[in-house]
């Protein structure tokens, strides 16, 4: 029987066509001014910030035009700032298994939109640290597998966009996706994470938004997981993640050890990171009906400082079915 949406869920089932490059103009009547063109961060940016083999993906490369279908995804909302504390018993919540995909073995492939990897707290890092950790064991219950070093990471990209506004739109941020994906590869072994520059907003076309310059209600979620198929690529299949600024009230640490970008960054990426695994099509793999929540969400108001791998970050844990309640 089909799930009935509810809560924090969102399916969206769209069949569209894009013009990749698409650039935001302003209201009114009149010729819109020729956009200028995106430099190529290759050639002036300190390559120090950015992991060992980042690919630069090309304006030409981002303006292929692309058709999308089957979109799902799965928003992380904004909180009250002062709403996050330290570990406590957390009610149960157990989740059931929806008979979707789940993440076994999957390259994390992440996306510098407008920024380096040192401007958001090198998630690249974490991800290794996370993978080698044993932390990351929870997943073991839902995904089947023993997870530990299942997540690499694999190859980088870097990606800049012209606009008038500070909003990216959907359609380019599928544009983004589908040029690292069309040169880093397709399927269930592969995830991509898209981290977008301080100061940028996005939008979907019909629905919530990350924008804190705005504030509620404008300003919805953190970040989402989403899986898409791109029509023209083979596997068709994609699965990323979204991942603003995360050092704003709301999202991240949310100022429960000073809004540290590092500890921002990993907190929203670890959360989206272990819905995707455990429930890569959204409402479709493990889920709590009673709740309306994934893994990640009934656990999201508590932080507990995580060693992973030696290194120390203060996230949030994530449910447990065996522990009936949140693992750290």
């Amino acid at each position: 029987m089909a799930r009935p949406v509810a809560g924090l869920r969102f399916a969206l089932a769209a069949v569209g066509a894009a013009a990749a490059f698409a650039l935001l103009t302003g209201c009114g009547g009149g010729v819109s001014p020729v956009a200028p063109q995106p430099q190529n961060l290759a050639d002036n940016a300190p390559t120090t910030d950015f992991p060992p083999g980042t690919v630069f993906l090309t304006s030409s490369q981002i303006a292929e035009k692309f058709t999308y279908a089957n979109l799902r995804y799965h928003i992380t909302p904004v909180t009250v700032p002062g709403a996050i504390h330290r570990l406590s018993v957390v009610y149960p919540g157990d989740l059931t298994n929806g008979g979707g995909a789940v993440l076994t073995a999957t390259t994390e492939n992440d996306i510098f939109l407008n920024t380096t990897s040192a401007a958001v707290g090198t998630p690249t890092t974490f991800q290794t640290n996370l993978d080698k950790s044993t932390f990351i064991s929870v997943l073991n219950q839902y995904n089947g597998v023993t997870s530990a070093g299942k997540f690499p990471v694999g190859t980088s990209f870097s990606s800049t966009v012209a606009s008038y506004t500070n909003l990216i739109d959907q359609d380019q941020l599928f544009a983004i996706i589908h040029a690292a994906a069309k040169t880093g590869g397709t399927g269930y072994g592969h995830e991509y994470n898209v981290f977008m520059a301080k100061g940028l907003d996005t939008c979907f076309d019909f629905g919530p938004c990350y924008a804190p310059d705005l504030g509620p209600p404008t300003f919805q979620f953190c970040g989402y997981h989403a899986s898409i198929d791109f029509t023209d690529l083979s596997p068709t299949h994609v699965i990323f993640s979204i991942i603003p600024y995360q050092d704003v009230p709301g999202c991240g640490d949310n100022g429960l050890t000073g809004d540290s970008v590092t500890n921002s960054t990993a907190t929203t990426l670890s959360h989206e990171f272990f819905e995707s695994s455990s429930d890569a099509d959204p409402n479709t793999g493990w889920f709590s009906d009673d709740l309306g929540m994934e893994m990640a969400d009934i656990c999201a108001n508590f932080r507990a400082t995580e060693t992973l791998n030696a290194v120390k970050y203060v996230i949030q844990p994530e449910y447990s079915n065996s522990l009936h309640g949140c693992f750290f």
